[in-house]
Parts: C-alpha cells; sequence; structure tokens
C-alpha cells in the first residue's frame, strides 16, 4: 500500500468509488491511511480506519469461546459495511464472507439494512478482510500536515496480527 494523508478539514470516506455509494465516516487533516487502488475516476480504496465497523446477521455467525472472536457458519453469509453518518445501509455495498472465516465481533447493533426495510439486530465486526473504504484523491496529499493524527487500524485477538488482507 502506499502512504497519503488527509488534506482537508473534514473528508467523507465512502463504502465504495463514488458519491453513489453512501458516506460511512469523516476523517480529520492529518488523518494517515493505507492506499491500495485507484480508479480512473479518482477515488482511492483504503484500508478501514478503526472506528469503521461492518454488520452481519446473527444467523450467519456464531461465537467462538475465544473472546470477541466470531466464525462465519454460512455459505451465503454476508458482510455489510457500516456507516456512522446514515441509519440505513445499502444491500450492494458487501462481502461475500468464506464459511469457517473469523471475524472480531463488537457487539449487537440494530440496523436497518434497507430505507424500506425493518432494523433487525446484527453483529458489529471490524471490517473483514477485502473490505475497502474510498476516499476521493483530491482529499489526499503525500505529505503529513502539522496536525498528523495516526488512524489505528484493527488487530485481530490472534496473535496480535492484523486482521486486515486484501482479498
Amino acid at each position: 500500500p502506499q502512504i497519503r494523508f488527509v488534506a482537508i478539514d473534514s473528508a467523507e470516506i465512502r463504502a465504495g468509488p463514488g458519491t453513489n455509494f453512501y458516506p460511512t465516516n469523516r476523517l480529520t487533516r492529518g488523518t494517515r491511511l493505507e492506499c491500495y487502488h485507484a480508479t480512473e475516476d479518482d477515488w482511492v480504496a483504503i484500508r478501514p480506519p478503526n472506528s469503521s465497523f461492518s454488520v452481519v446477521a446473527q444467523h450467519d455467525l456464531e461465537l467462538t469461546k475465544a473472546p470477541q472472536i466470531g466464525r462465519v457458519t454460512s455459505a451465503t453469509g454476508r458482510s455489510w459495511i457500516g456507516s456512522r453518518l446514515m441509519g440505513a445501509f445499502d444491500l450492494r455495498s458487501s462481502v461475500q464472507l468464506k464459511v469457517g472465516e473469523l471475524v472480531t465481533v463488537r457487539g449487537l447493533r440494530r440496523v436497518q439494512l434497507h430505507h424500506t426495510g425493518a432494523a433487525q439486530t446484527m453483529y458489529e465486526i471490524a471490517p473483514p478482510s477485502g473490505e475497502f473504504r474510498w476516499i476521493r484523491r483530491s482529499d489526499l496529499h503525500t505529505e503529513p500536515t502539522q496536525s498528523v493524527q495516526q488512524a489505528h487500524y484493527m488487530q485481530s485477538g490472534l496473535a496480535g496480527s492484523d486482521s486486515f488482507v486484501a482479498r
């Protein structure tokens, strides 16, 4: 990955590459980001900051004996990208999970997956491997500003290893 820094006071990150994807969070000037891919229309895939989260249906996950670790039990299990800026999510912004995949469970959350759907209780998890957030390239800079804030990234409960791996 390439390291970039947020160049504006408040940069919006999104669930996908474009304004048609819902916003998930805002990052402050100087936040350090790991950038993995850029689209032709100037959107950059970033590693989800620690404040990011995803949700998984309760019936697709079982809790293990290890604290805060869940195992995917369903071949149709999906992870939806959570938003700190919106109340409902968009079904198209999801990652297909693999049976047996381990995820970090942060708790339970009431979620409305569709603007017209009913709310349901789901597991809130750390973003699984392969899930990105997106930011405009014009909101980034190659050098840190005076007030650099290090984005803290998820750490799995497994030997302290990094839980993010691009699919």
